[in-house]
């Protein structure tokens, strides 16, 4: 089966259980945020655009640089969304959160240079 067609059925057998939760979680907290069209529309358009045609991309780009290269990299996704929340929207950044980008990053290196290792191990014999 053609990798569009898993996503989309993945999509299909989860909604059930995405429509059941949303709507305890609104059951429970509608009275302190009402919903609006506005609300519901941008949240299907995101739905639709960064995580559904999204995986689209995302597993095009596993397909074509590896599975291990393209996970490592998808790591620092979350340090380059602090730097731009930082730079853009003037967030403040604490010691701990500072810290913990740092550590993703130098797994993310140590991932890298390991396996440049063995592979030029690899390649010696």
């Amino acid at each position: 089966m053609p990798g569009w067609q898993v996503i989309s059925w993945v999509v299909i057998y989860t909604l059930p259980v995405c429509i059941v939760s949303s709507v305890i979680i609104w059951l429970r907290t509608h009275n302190d945020h009402p919903v609006t069209f506005h609300g519901v529309f941008g949240l299907i358009m995101i739905g639709i655009s960064s995580m559904y045609l999204g995986f689209f991309a995302w597993y095009r780009g596993l397909r074509d640089v590896g599975t291990a290269r393209g996970s490592q990299v998808q790591q620092l996704q979350a340090l380059f969304t602090l730097g731009w929340a930082v730079l853009l929207l003037k967030e403040k950044v604490s010691a701990l959160t500072l810290l913990t980008a740092v550590g993703v990053v130098l797994c993310v290196l140590w991932a890298l240079s390991a396996r440049s290792k063995n592979q030029s191990a690899l390649g010696s014999n």
